[in-house]
């Protein structure tokens, strides 16, 4: 009986295959390594350079609290060179004290250390704007892929792309704000800007309307609105929106709660002095008390301690506003500050005094319409009628507009009984104010019974 033949294996040759690929891989690990050795390297000497430029800072003409800050946070950097933070805060400071190049450099290493923190290319492109950089629009558009539903942000990309010449992508950006905010009054702005500039002067009209329905204190959007309407011969509107702009801010800051984190850490005494003034909007009164204060402590200068002085009658506080005041127009005897100082004499009660800082401002400054209207008003409080009415006439001689002192005296006029003359005063607040016309005819009406 034949042998049976053993069957013949067949040997697959894996091990050289398998070899190969573990070497393709520690090879392809090394390089990546070795890139990854290299950036490092590379960031490192970026970081030391930018450490090296920031040690050398020229801090001449810079108030103490801002060297001592800055000085704290370059230590902190050093301290801590691989945090995103420390390098952020260091930027926002850079930035607040003017230090726009010094900060740019610093935001990056933020960005590079935190690419999900938006603010810092955020804010390195707002003061790449500032200085008049293209570059911004880039780091608009990293910061807006990491925060697409910020209206600030994109108001400020757009606003980069249409100064750039990129009209088209700008009306894009403008036109995505409405989606986060329907009432984006800026963005409003910026597409009727882009209207304007391509001779669409129906549609620039409504874009402008728009945004001043959204912000009636839009006293940009009402200037160009003007020049819309005389461009369209419009007179009407030209005039009523050239006189509208005169009483309206000509720059209207866009409000940015992020943004604002750069202002909040300024320590010079004009960034206390806007904080300040940006309580007082708020009426929160003590805050901006506290924010003078601070800087007066670094710089004493008359305009802050003014502020500081309003800032004490509208939070009731009358003898410190007093005293604010004397020590005020000791210095600068103008009409504004014997104003300020009468002001807060009527507040406290002291008429006699009140009555003394009025005339000094009336004497500093004779066509001083609201003190002889204040002063009119004290009279009316002592029971001093014709004195009150005297002064009522000399505050409308001065501001024929003035509509609350023709409606006082209208009132006083009928209080001495002359109603021809309150009849007078009535026409002319009609023009002036209708509504405030109706409720001074109850008043008329109301002496024709008697």
């Amino acid at each position: 009986m034949p042998k049976k033949k053993k069957a013949k294996t067949e040997v697959t040759h894996t091990r050289p295959a398998k070899r190969f690929s573990l070497i393709v891989a520690i090879v392809f690990a090394i390089a990546i390594a070795g890139i990854l050795i290299m950036r490092n390297h590379f960031a490192d000497s970026q970081r030391k350079e930018i450490l090296k430029n920031l040690s050398q800072l020229d801090f001449t003409g810079m108030e103490s609290p801002v060297i001592s800050k800055i000085q704290e946070l370059l230590g902190g950097v050093n301290k801590h060179p691989d945090s995103s933070d420390a390098w952020g805060k260091l930027a926002m400071n850079l930035d607040a004290a003017d230090l726009r190049k010094e900060s740019i450099a610093a935001y990056l290493e933020a960005a590079s250390l935190d690419p999900s923190d938006f603010r810092w290319p955020y804010f390195r492109a707002i003061a790449l704007s500032q200085m008049g950089s293209e570059e911004s629009i880039l780091w608009f558009e990293r910061a807006y892929k990491t925060k697409p539903d910020y209206v600030p942000l994109i108001v400020n990309y757009a606003d980069a792309l249409f100064r750039y010449g990129k009209i088209d992508q700008a009306a894009e950006k403008y036109k995505q704000a409405f989606l986060y905010d329907p009432k984006a009054a800026h963005a409003y702005f910026g597409l009727a800007q882009i209207s304007f500039s391509q001779g669409n002067l129906q549609t620039a009209r409504t874009q402008l309307q728009k945004a001043f329905e959204s912000d009636p204190s839009y006293g940009e959007a009402c200037n160009l609105l003007a020049t819309v309407c005389r461009r369209m011969n419009d007179a009407n509107c030209a005039g009523q929106t050239s006189a509208a702009a005169k009483d309206l801010p000509k720059k209207n800051q866009l409000i940015d709660p992020i943004y604002a984190q750069v202002g909040q850490e300024g320590e010079s005494s004009l960034w206390h002095r806007a904080r300040g003034a940006e309580y007082m909007k708020q009426k929160s009164y003590d805050a901006a008390i506290a924010e003078f204060q601070k800087a007066i402590q670094i710089r004493p200068d008359v305009q802050t301690q003014e502020d500081l002085a309003q800032a004490l009658i509208s939070a009731g506080k009358y003898s410190e506003a007093v005293n604010q005041y004397q020590s005020i127009v000791h210095d600068h005897p103008t009409a504004r500050n014997y104003f300020g100082l009468a002001l807060a004499y009527a507040k406290m009660g002291s008429y006699d005094r009140a009555e003394e800082s009025f005339r000094r401002t009336i004497e500093e400054n004779p066509d001083f319409a609201e003190a002889y209207f204040n002063l009119a008003v004290l009279f009316a409080k002592t029971g001093r009628l014709p004195e009150t009415i005297e002064n009522l006439r000399q505050a409308v001689r001065v501001n024929p507009d003035y509509t609350e002192a023709h409606y006082h005296l209208a009132l006083a006029y009928l209080q001495a009984r002359d109603r021809n003359a309150a009849l007078g005063e009535y026409d002319i607040v009609v023009k002036l104010d209708p509504n405030a016309a109706k409720q001074l005819q109850t008043f008329i009406q109301r002496l024709k019974t008697e």
